[in-house]
């Protein structure tokens, strides 16, 4: 592949488009990410399950060359070789089963402290086709959890609060149509529960919005309200004809 082929692999935003691995994966100390891929479902380490990296374990050439910097007080150390892995502290997982051999190695490590642990490995994509190149990729399993899509972020509350980017697909094979961006949006705009939770990159003008939902959506949503309408009735012919008269409501 091209030099400036594989730059532009590298610049690749959807993980889904270059292997199930990110382009280029910035990771550091402290930071939130989520699996890409399945570890252990009876753990509950499945696709989406966040947590936050606590250490990065670098490959054995690079570990001598790390400790000479640290203790010269460098502050930019460039690896030469990909990392071992990385340990992450999970959100929703106690089941390590080191803790007792950690707690015996140091007294400190107790089981409590160590029962979220988990060491994410590099893995090997299968081959996958990047415009006319057919390409096999080591990376890390892994991505932004607090970066997510419109799609990936649908079902959540975001209490902390929610900055997004507003900006329309214009070119490629699939521009966004307006009703398209207009559904993108409100998904967005409705994960946070206060309007002084929002931060908002390159929206739309105010009259985007006050157009309303899509004429398709606005449709479905009256064919919502008369079943909804109709089954309630239908609920209540029931009530009555079995003597439940006392648990309606009154017009």
């Amino acid at each position: 592949m091209p030099v400036a082929a594989a730059k532009k692999l590298m610049n690749v935003a959807n993980p889904k488009e270059s292997g199930k691995l990110h382009g280029m994966f910035v990771a550091h100390l402290g930071m939130w990410v989520r699996l890409l891929d399945l570890l252990d479902q009876k753990k509950t380490l499945v696709k989406d399950a966040e947590g936050r990296i606590v250490s990065i374990v670098p490959h054995p050439d690079d570990r001598q060359r790390l400790e000479e910097a640290l203790r010269m007080g460098a502050g930019v150390v460039y690896l030469t070789k990909f990392p071992i892995g990385v340990w992450v502290r999970m959100e929703k997982y106690d089941g390590a089963p080191f803790t007792h051999l950690l707690k015996d190695h140091c007294g400190t490590l107790l089981p409590a402290d160590t029962q979220n642990l988990v060491f994410v490995e590099p893995r090997t994509s299968d081959p996958f086709v990047f415009r006319e190149y057919t390409v096999t990729r080591t990376g890390l399993p892994l991505s932004h959890a607090r970066a997510v899509t419109s799609t990936a972020c649908q079902g959540r509350t975001m209490r902390d609060g929610v900055i997004i980017d507003c900006g329309r697909q214009q070119g490629g094979a699939h521009p966004k149509e307006d009703d398209d961006w207009w559904l993108d949006i409100y998904v967005m705009l409705s994960r946070a529960t206060r309007l002084e939770d929002l931060l908002l990159m390159r929206a739309p003008d105010l009259d985007f919005f006050a157009k309303g939902p899509p004429k398709t959506l606005r449709t479905q949503l009256a064919k919502f309200a008369s079943r909804t309408n109709a089954c309630r009735k239908q609920a209540e012919k029931i009530a009555r004809e079995l003597g439940l008269d006392a648990l309606l409501r009154p017009e």
